[in-house]
C-alpha cells in the first residue's frame, strides 16, 4: 500500500533498507517493541538479491519517546541496516517515498484502491453506455484471463481443471481481487463461488442484476485457454444484487 492515515494518532513511518542476512527484519522491528512503540502499519518490498526495503509506520500517541530516538537506534545497527529515514508526510497522510516496483511471480503487480477502481468500472458503463460498457470490459476481461492462463497457470505446470481452480485462487488472492469459496467440477461444467470479488463489491446497490463483466471476462480467457475451446461463463448469484457471494457456471461448448 505504501501509504497510512493519521486518523488523530501521532504516526511516524520509517524507511528502512535492510541487508538481506538472518535476523534483520527482527532486529529492525525489534527497536520499536525496545522503545514501546507499537507498529501499525509494516510491509517489505524485496529490491535486491543483497537489500530490501521495510517500511514501517509507529504510534508515538501515547508513548515518551521521540522518533529521533527511534531512528539513531535504527541507524547504529550498521551489521543489519544499510540506511533508514523517516518517512514524508502531507497533511493526514504517512507515505514512503521509496517507490519500489513489485512483483507477484516475477509479474510486476501495481495497487487499485477502491477509488481506482470505482472510477474504472464505473467511468466505462457510464461513458461509453451500459451496453458498449459491459462488452468492453467483457473483452478486456478476457484478454486479462488468457494471460493470467500464459503468465501464471501454464507456467505451474497443471494438467487438471482442479489444479486450474487452485491456480486461479493463488493468482486473484495474490492480486486481492477475491477468492474461491467452494468449486464443483462436474461432466460438463464447472461451477465456482468466490467471495469479495472486488467489480462487484465497487457496484454493490448500483446495479439490478449481476454486475461481473470483466472478470466473467476473465474467466472465459483462462478457460479457453485451458481446455482449447470456447468457454460460455454465467454469473448466477452476485453480491452486487445482495447475494452472499458470486457463483459463476462455465461450460466448455
Amino acid at each position: 500500500m505504501g501509504f497510512v492515515f493519521k486518523s488523530g494518532r501521532d504516526l511516524v513511518g520509517f524507511e528502512i533498507t535492510l541487508y538481506n542476512v538472518p535476523g534483520s527484519l527482527s532486529t529492525a522491528t525489534g527497536v520499536f517493541k525496545q522503545y514501546n512503540v507499537n507498529i501499525v502499519f509494516i510491509e517489505m518490498f524485496s529490491i535486491a538479491k543483497e537489500e530490501g526495503i521495510l517500511f514501517v509506520v509507529g504510534d508515538f500517541t501515547d508513548v515518551d519517546v521521540d522518533p529521533d530516538m527511534v531512528y539513531k537506534e535504527l541507524k547504529s545497527l550498521k551489521d543489519y541496516i544499510k540506511d533508514v529515514n523517516i518517512a514524508p508526510t502531507i497533511g493526514d497522510i504517512v507515505y514512503s517515498s521509496n517507490i519500489v516496483v513489485k512483483d507477484l511471480g516475477g509479474v510486476r503487480a501495481i495497487i487499485w484502491s477502491h477509488a481506482n477502481m470505482s472510477g474504472f468500472i464505473e467511468g466505462v458503463r457510464t461513458k461509453l453506455g451500459v451496453e458498449m460498457g459491459v462488452n468492453l470490459l467483457f473483452h478486456i476481461g478476457r484478454d486479462v484471463g488468457e494471460k493470467i492462463y500464459d503468465y501464471y497457470i501454464l507456467k505451474a505446470g497443471v494438467s487438471t481443471v482442479e489444479d486450474v481452480v487452485s491456480g486461479l485462487n493463488a493468482v486473484i488472492s495474490g492480486h486481492k481481487w477475491g477468492k474461491v469459496i467452494d468449486s464443483k467440477v462436474l461432466e460438463k461444467r464447472i461451477i465456482i463461488r468466490f467471495s469479495n470479488l472486488w467489480e462487484c463489491e465497487v457496484l454493490r446497490d448500483k446495479v439490478g442484476e449481476p454486475a461481473s463483466n470483466f472478470f466473467k471476462g476473465v474467466l472465459s480467457g483462462l478457460f479457453s485457454r485451458f481446455y482449447g475451446r470456447e468457454a460460455v461463463v454465467r454469473e448466477v448469484k452476485c453480491i452486487a444484487v445482495g447475494d452472499k457471494y458470486c457463483e459463476y457456471v462455465i461450460e466448455v461448448v
